[in-house]
């Protein structure tokens, strides 16, 4: 659970830019096999003639890429977790305490309706090959830590030999959405010149130290 910070110091911001330019260009085949995936789940099957030409087809037979997807998500759903806090010592009262922690712990899963999350963690990890979960302190909307789902066709993940270092979450929407889902940002001094009906970049910094939000004016340039 790591604090949030806004970028405000220029090495960071180019760190920002370099991230978003290296990871959309490396992260960009994962991402169309992504898309390919969930054109099969929604039975959309494109094949091309001899002359050339794409036709856009539907299955007409049992979807397994849908159906194999939505029956482990049911299994998942079916089984409740057990949630443990590690015991931090060999006394009857460590044991005691790490009994305590866990029930806490559950609580926050409950609060957050993680009931809900999980077919979905599921679905991802079938379909797109992975799946992620942020998990910050949000006071402004919740009394205990929130637990959100990053779509894993937005996230671009920092990886070091099999390791998660970070996650970069990119998305595009118009000025107007993100005022929307963002209301606790001050978007007039970065866009004072923008319309509503422009499109920015929000991305989202989630590393091991801290969290941070960014926001990219989008061009014909690229992001800026």
């Amino acid at each position: 659970m790591t604090e949030s910070h806004i970028f405000d110091d220029r090495e960071t911001e180019e760190y920002l830019a370099h991230s978003h330019n290296e990871r959309t260009e490396s992260l960009g085949d994962w991402k169309d096999r992504i898309e390919e995936a969930r054109a099969l789940v929604r039975g959309e099957l494109s094949y091309k003639n001899p002359d050339g030409v794409v036709v856009d087809g539907t299955l007409q037979i049992t979807n397994l890429a849908d159906q194999m997807p939505r029956d482990t998500a049911r299994l998942v759903s079916e089984v409740e977790p057990t949630y443990k806090a590690p015991i931090r010592g060999k006394s009857d009262k460590d044991d005691h305490n790490a009994e305590v922690r866990g029930a806490i712990v559950q609580g926050y899963f409950q609060t957050n309706r993680f009931d809900l999350i999980r077919p979905y963690l599921s679905m991802d990890l079938d379909v797109a090959g992975a799946c992620f979960v942020c998990v910050w302190e949000d006071s402004k909307t919740m009394d205990v830590p929130r637990f959100e789902r990053i779509d894993p066709l937005f996230a671009y993940p920092g990886i070091y030999n099999g390791r998660l270092l970070d996650l970069l979450v990119i998305q595009q929407m118009k000025l107007r959405d993100a005022r929307l889902i963002f209301p606790y940002e001050n978007f007039d001094d970065i866009f004072a010149h923008m319309q509503e009906t422009d499109d920015c970049t929000i991305m989202d910094y989630f590393g091991p130290k801290f969290n941070a939000k960014a926001v990219g004016r989008t061009g014909t340039d690229g992001t800026r």
